[in-house]
């Protein structure tokens, strides 16, 4: 749980000492038990897998990205499936017309409207046993990978191995398109395109899924628009909205097809509404584009159109909200910069 060093003003231009003793975060203030992930987003609703492999999701549920056959809000974690490796039973009866599906998850991402899941070793019956990505919420930029433009308020199987049959290891959600890292280092891509995010050398978005990268993709990150991911030989690449720097190539011109950003040296990257957060494998902190509510840590309010380094060494977590950012080093401190509107930094 982070624990509050300071108030901070409405925002903070340069980077603050929130807490200490910290291991793990995310862009969320809950502190839950027995939780193997927790994401939250600028969509403006959360998810959580337990370590039993249960999911539960809260928020706001107007296009049915909490996936629980409803479009209502919620306000505290519902569970949406059973986990616990109970793909067999199906969907488990509650009583009163209600049921809850019977899937063990691993991996949870939440873009703008729309949420992507990984189940573990199950899939639905006359399916092979691999991880596979199912999708709920909006659609109407062909984000939930299902060949339409229909929201859905419960899951809508991604069929991924129709591109390539290997397992999903991970996932990525922006604003309205969504990633899929693949066991062999490649990479897929669905929805929204019209800053190029997809790396498919145009700006057509996409209800099935797409082949980006076939190989070699080790980590994956998705902005608002803008797409970012590591290679296995540690550079950095990206594609897509880049008028405000995010993609650290110089320039404000997007990009419609994976571009080069750091030869080597990447361990992690981290993407946000207009910036983008990078450690290096010696743990320093690296940050790009815009810095208008303070997120670069930088003292200023302006841009950063190229990488600039922010933390000498020591950072071992970051992560990216739409205009704040959070890191831990390896201390345990917890540090914060950006907006602080509503108490975003602690």
């Amino acid at each position: 749980m982070i624990i509050s060093a300071q108030r901070l003003a409405a925002r903070a231009t340069g980077k603050k000492p929130i807490g200490k003793g910290i291991k793990s975060f995310a862009m969320s203030a809950l502190a839950l038990k027995a939780m193997n992930s927790i994401v939250a987003s600028p969509g403006s609703h959360s998810a959580f897998i337990k370590s039993d492999g249960s999911l539960w999701t809260m928020g706001k549920n107007d296009q049915g990205q909490l996936a629980n056959w409803t479009n209502s809000d919620f306000s505290t974690p519902t569970i949406v499936s059973l986990g616990s490796f109970a793909v067999s039973l199906g969907n488990v009866s509650l009583g009163g017309g209600v049921s809850i599906a019977a899937f063990d998850f691993a991996k949870v991402a939440i873009g703008g409207g729309h949420t992507i899941y990984v189940s573990t070793e199950g899939g639905y019956p006359g399916y092979p046993p691999a991880k596979y990505a199912y999708t709920s919420g909006r659609n109407t930029s062909g984000q939930l990978g299902n060949g339409n433009n229909t929201d859905f308020n419960n899951f809508q199987f991604v069929p991924t191995y129709l591109v390539n049959n290997q397992r999903v290891i991970d996932v990525a959600a922006g604003q309205n398109h969504s990633l899929f890292l693949m066991e062999d280092g490649s990479l897929l891509g669905t929805g929204g395109n019209e800053y190029g995010q997809l790396g498919l050398g145009h700006e057509n978005n996409q209800t099935s899924v797409q082949s980006i990268l076939t190989s070699g993709v080790r980590h994956v990150a998705a902005g608002y628009g803008h797409t970012l991911f590591v290679k296995a030989d540690g550079s950095l690449w990206g594609m897509g909205r880049n008028d405000d720097g995010q993609l650290g190539l110089g320039d404000q011109v997007n990009r419609n097809q994976p571009t080069r950003i750091i030869p080597s040296g990447v361990e992690q990257v981290a993407a946000g509404v207009h910036h983008t957060l990078i450690i290096k494998t010696d743990g320093s902190l690296w940050v790009m584009g815009s810095s208008a509510n303070g997120q670069l840590g930088s003292g200023g309010t302006g841009f950063s159109l190229f990488p600039t380094k922010l933390e000498n060494g020591g950072v071992i977590q970051v992560s990216a909200g739409c205009d704040h950012s959070l890191f831990i080093k390896n201390d345990g401190t917890l540090w914060g910069m950006g907006n602080n509107n509503f108490g975003e930094l602690g």
